[in-house]
């Protein structure tokens, strides 16, 4: 069993694409993309954390919940464009738990699951990381924190996919050799594990 981490998909908005210049000449093109990509990955048993923004529109989001396949267990954590459809989320026979926020714990890992990227969070003085979203790749990573949203994970792995906990793992453990990051990123490498602020 493993976790999938995904945010951002944006399913259904055709504006996503020349907003955050995905390479997809249609929405119905980037769409199946993002879920031939999740039958790829996700396996029966396997978790599935959701951390915002799925879809914009009520019937763009219950269409991505029925393409997650069966027997995966999918968390929720809302994002800013599902006030209009929380309660059709909530109920989807899909989705084993949503909500704002949460924090779960993976091999011994603390992890915060929240839309928005944080400066602090819960037990980030403690080694958590916080798995983010909604900045769509365009904010500098900042300690223990990575936003999981598909157009970032594309930058990192060449996909519109989820990435996985030991990804994530790999990921976040190159942030602690700032040089490394920022020869990746063409940063300075004061941005992240540094003092000179």
């Amino acid at each position: 069993m493993t976790y999938w981490f995904t945010a951002d998909c944006h399913i259904g908005h055709e504006k996503i694409i020349e907003y955050e210049k995905r390479p997809f000449c249609s929405v119905e093109e980037m769409d199946y993309t993002i879920f031939e990509n999740w039958r790829a990955y996700l396996r029966p048993g396997d978790t599935f954390c959701v951390v915002g923004d799925i879809a914009i529109k009520k019937k763009h989001a219950l269409r991505a919940l029925n393409k997650i396949p069966r027997g995966v267990h999918t968390c929720f954590i809302f994002g800013n464009h599902e006030d209009d459809h929380r309660g059709a989320i909530l109920r989807s026979p899909r989705v084993m738990w949503a909500g704002d926020l949460k924090t779960i714990k993976v091999e011994g890992q603390h992890l915060f699951l929240f839309h928005y990227a944080c400066r602090v969070w819960k037990r980030h003085t403690k080694n958590s990381w916080q798995l983010c979203g909604h900045s769509h790749g365009n904010l500098e990573p900042w300690e223990n924190q990575l936003d999981v949203g598909v157009d970032n994970v594309a930058k990192l792995v060449g996909e519109y996919r989820p990435l996985s906990f030991y990804e994530v793992k790999k990921i976040i453990e190159l942030a602690s050799h700032p040089k490394t990051l920022a020869k990746r990123y063409g940063k300075a490498p004061s941005w992240v594990g540094s003092n000179n602020f």
